[in-house]
């Protein structure tokens, strides 16, 4: 193999990965959005994320004025104009 065939497929790669972070961040499922990504076009599939509409953000409950939901793991995800994850609830308390 020539170096430009590795380096187009790392980079073909790192694309769909960039596509799974994206999707994730975005509420959907990543491992989905990877298999599509790898198998089909990064490019097709980053343009297909990006015309599919976010899902509404729902609180939980509001501390300080500010809505949050709670994630697996213990993460907080607050609403700050985007979604903004936090490691604990702790980091909103004052």
């Amino acid at each position: 193999m020539t170096y430009e065939i590795v380096a187009a497929v790392v980079i073909y790669l790192w694309l769909s990965v960039c596509v799974a972070i994206a999707a994730h961040t975005r509420g959907k499922y990543a491992a989905n959005w990877l298999f599509l990504a790898t198998f089909f076009s990064p490019l097709l599939a980053g343009a297909l994320l990006f015309a599919l509409p976010r899902p509404p953000f729902r609180a939980d409950d509001v501390i300080n004025g500010i809505p949050y939901r709670r994630l697996p793991k213990g993460e907080v995800e607050i609403f700050m104009g985007g979604p903004v994850r936090l490691a604990s609830i702790d980091l909103l308390k004052g």
